[in-house]
Formats: structure tokens, sequence, C-alpha cells
């Protein structure tokens, strides 16, 4: 602090005004397959027609039902992480453009076994080619985009422009321009808002579709539209070994293999070359929910795992397609069997149209519950369990697996399963609210799980702004009264019964440099009996 020398008056604004920030209370994440999109790569996705455009409509059959999840939750809810999975061993399809030298002329090219972008760079450094246009993803799908050049007058005398339109097919086999830009190959191109026009910077700026590698040794000064006469398709891009060769459909062998290295981080990058590990870093990646889609076993397992890992974020799984409840409680007892309070199984098949492909199909109970949680999330809050016939409804339904009567609903409560129900006024809803953990304590209900998760999330993620202060009661006093002050609007709004708030740091918490948030708190429990007692007199 300044010495003061001078008579005067001065003054020293001290912000001492910061409060704990909330964070969204569900943002989720999802493993699919689907016609297109940027693969192994997670990317927040906000809305359905952002999903549609992105990753194209969903097919039960050929792709499973990861997108339909996707398309449940975003219907309410405009946070959700998707990440696209592909074998390594897909490829880029791709249109190069090459000067030969011997010819005077360019001329186009289209290269072959193209699984990274790394591999696209390469292809420039040997000389197979001085610009390689490729798509946003790998995958077959994109054999149906094209590129037209055509050379431009704009800028003459200054730069050689050309017009870029990128075609795409549609369903009726026409193709129509999605996207027209202004590009240079010249690197030092720029319009007159001084904003670059080098091909790079354009597609990677503004494309949903398509982008561009050029050599660094390019002439731009050749005519790079002379190959153009019409539009060129994109060749050679490749699913890998993903589908049956002979049903077209998705080898559940490879998409299981696929799906477990998904959630786990494993998966390569294409476009940067490393391994998706940030998954499991919740500094790098902050999601809180995790979704399951009638996947097999294995990635069921992988789902867990991910959310144990991370400490920071619950799984939604159904207990598999099973067509009577001794069966599901069978499954549950071998298949998944989960001892967790960070997951949840759901219950119940049901039979609901798909528009997109205009037939009936058998869906995973996550297909609604993606939905119902998002609902609940956005009109109540997290901590209002999803169950019930408020909160619990679901629609859409034609008819599911079996009826749920007698004994059975005992044993589903006493194994956790969380059925869909059928109620004889034709209701179908959620009637279940329990977590996969079977010693009884309140980690037994999801709501609970969700709220302590969320308080989680907020506390590292505002605390982290004392990190470096001085270890002293002031500054345990600051740290109390925001904690405090986050807690009370939670009890306010009903999450909490109570709750108690302790920080200090004894001598030993010193020498480790640490200071203690001692929390103890209570979480509104839900009404699962109502006990009626009628006294006639």
């Amino acid at each position: 602090m300044a010495t003061n020398i001078f008579p005067g008056v001065y003054t020293t604004i001290v912000d001492e005004s910061f409060t704990m920030q909330p964070l969204p209370g569900t943002i989720g994440f999802i493993c699919l397959f689907s016609e297109k999109g940027p693969d192994n790569v997670p990317r927040m996705t906000t809305s359905v027609q952002d999903l549609i455009n992105t990753y194209g409509v969903g097919n039960p059959a050929k792709y499973g039902q990861g997108w339909y999840v996707a398309k449940q939750y975003l219907s309410i809810l405009g946070n959700l992480y998707v990440m696209r999975v592909l074998p390594e061993t897909a490829g880029f399809a791709n249109l190069g453009l090459k000067y030969n030298t011997s010819a005077d002329s360019v001329e186009s090219v289209f290269l072959t076994n193209i699984a990274s972008v790394d591999a696209i760079s390469t292809k420039i450094t040997d000389g197979n080619a001085d610009v390689i246009f490729y798509p946003v993803g790998r995958g077959s799908w994109y054999n149906d985009v094209a590129i037209k050049l055509t050379s431009s007058s704009e800028y003459a005398g200054l730069f050689s422009c050309y017009n870029i339109d990128i075609y795409q097919k549609t369903s009726e086999g026409e193709y129509v321009i999605a996207e027209s830009f202004l590009i240079s190959f010249d690197k030092d191109a720029v319009d007159y808002t001084n904003e670059s026009l080098f091909v790079e910077y354009v597609l990677d700026k503004y494309s949903q579709l398509l982008r561009v590698k050029v050599s660094d040794n390019i002439d731009a000064t050749k005519d790079w539209s002379v190959p153009f006469t019409t539009f060129l398709n994109l060749k050679n891009g490749d699913d890998g070994n993903l589908f049956n060769a002979t049903t077209g459909f998705l080898d559940w062998t490879v998409a299981t293999q696929l799906l477990v290295r998904g959630y786990t981080g494993t998966l390569t990058n294409p476009f940067t070359g490393n391994l998706n590990d940030e998954l499991t870093d919740p500094e790098c990646l902050m999601f809180s929910v995790v979704f399951d889609a009638g996947y097999p076993t294995a990635v069921k397992d992988a789902i867990v795992d991910l959310c144990d890992i991370r400490t920071d974020c619950f799984a939604f799984l159904d207990n598999g397609d099973n067509p009577s409840p001794a069966a599901a409680i069978q499954t549950r007892t071998t298949d998944h069997n989960y001892n967790n309070y960070r997951a949840a199984l759901f219950e119940m098949y049901t039979k609901v149209y798909d528009a997109y492909t205009g037939k009936y199909y058998w869906f995973s109970p996550i297909y609604h519950v993606a939905k119902a949680f998002a609902k609940t999330d956005r009109d109540y809050d997290l901590w209002w369990p999803t169950a019930g016939l408020t909160r619990g409804v679901v629609d859409g339904i034609k008819d599911i697996r079996y009826k749920l009567v007698g004994g059975y609903k005992d044993q589903f409560k006493l194994n956790q399963l969380n059925p869909i129900m059928r109620w004889s006024n034709g209701g179908d809803c959620i009637w279940g609210n329990w977590t996969t953990q079977s010693r009884p304590s309140a980690l037994q209900n999801i709501h609970v799980v969700l709220t302590l998760l969320y308080i989680k999330r907020v506390l590292e993620w505002n605390l982290k702004y004392y990190i470096f202060d001085l270890n002293d009661e002031y500054t345990w006093e600051l740290i109390k009264g925001n904690v405090t002050a986050f807690l009370g609007e939670l009890r306010s709004k009903r999450a909490l019964e109570w709750f108690k708030v302790n920080v200090f740091a004894n001598d030993y918490d010193k020498k480790l440099n640490r200071c203690q948030v001692q929390i103890n708190l209570q979480i509104t429990g839900a009404i699962e009996v109502i006990s009626i007692t009628l006294t006639v007199q």
C-alpha cells in the first residue's frame, strides 16, 4: 500500500462482494452413432435443430438409440455434450488439387486411407496435393458432399479470389448448394473490412461442412478452378468396420468396443491425434449426467466407471430389454449388479412412434427418462424427484413390454429398479427414485445424490478463487459467509432441511497449506408412502 505523505483524505476500495457463482444444474453427456458429424470429439449441442444440423437424423435400426436419447434431452435443455464415435480405421472423404508442372495445369486428385488430419498434412508435405478439401467428420456420408470453384473478379489486381459453392445431396437424390463463400489461396488476402479471405480461415470459421489444408508453397496466382467444369464430389469417405457388410446396420461387436472406449476417453481424436482423456477430468469438461441408450452391459459398466473416476456426475442406465418382471430382476442381479450411488437403473422398454423413419420401435426407458429429468430441472429444480404423476409423467408410449403387478413391485424396490408404470387411467410415468446403492441411506435417493453432486460442483468451482489467499481467520470467515449464503439460498428453495458450516485450519493444516471446509447438511427427502387412517365413529 502506498504511503500518503501530503495531508489529505485518501480512499481505498476493498472488494469483498464475491458471491458464489451458480452453475447449470444439469449438463449431459452421451456417446452415439450417427450418419454424419465430427467424430471422436465431444461437442456441446444446444438444441434439437443443432443436433440435426450437425449429426443428421436418427435411425434406430441402423445407428441405435443414442441419437434419440439426445433428441429427447435437447427438446427441453440446451446443454448436452455429444460424441459421435467411429473406429480409427474410418476415413475422411476428400478432394485434392495438385499443380502438374509438366502440363502446367491444375488437376483434381482423391486420396485414400485418410484417417486423421495429421495424415492430410502429411499428404500435403509429401507432394500428393497442394490443396486438400475434407469434411468436418469422417465417414461415407460425406461422399455426397461436393464442391465447385469459380473464379471471381472481386479484388482483381489485388488477390486471386474464387467463389466456393459447397453442395449437399438431398434425400431425393438432388444436389443443392448448402454454403457459399468468397475465398483465396493467398494467405495475405483480406476483404475490405480487413478480414482474411484465406480459404483455411474462411472454412474453419464459417463452414458447417468443410475444412481445407493448403501447402505453404502454393502458387496462389495459378487458376485453381480449372478442374471444376461442374461440381466435384468428395470421395473415399469410409466408416471403417462400423457397419455389418450384409445388413448395413451397426456391427454391435465393433460398436460395443467403440462405446466403451468412448465413455472411458480412450478413442483417438482424428483432428488432434490425442486421446479424449479430457472426458475423465472435470476441469476439462463439466457435465453432470451421463446417458445410456440401450447399450450392452460392457458399455453400462464403462459409464459407471466414468462417473466414479470423475466423482462429479451421475449415470442414467437402462436394465436392458426384458420380457417380464422376473427376467428384469434376474438381469439386475446378474448383468447389472451395481452397488453405486452414482448410478440408477430404469426398467421397461416402450413402443414409440419414430417420426423420422415412420415406424414404431421399442425404445429404452432412458428415451423417456432423459426428457423427464431435463424437464424437472427446467420447471422445478434438480432436487425435486423425477418420479410420480407430476414430474415423472412420460408421453408418446404406444405399448409397454409388460405390466408390473403383485409382489414384483416390492422386488423392484428392494433391487433398486425404477420402472415405467402404466396406470389404469392410461397414464404412464416413472415410478422410482432409487440409485443402485444397496445400503440403506439417503444416497439411495436419486434427487439427494444429484443435489449433493451439484453442491460439490458449485463449491469446487467457486472456492478456487480463495486458493493462495492468506490462511487466516479473515479468509475463513469470507469462505464461511459465501458458503453459508449459497446453502441458505438452497434451503429457501426447499432443497435442504438444515445445514451447518465450519471453516478452519489447525496447526497441522497450516503446515500442509490447507484450509478445511466442513459442512453438515440434510437434503429434503421425498414421500414414498402415504398412510391413511380412516376412523369411523
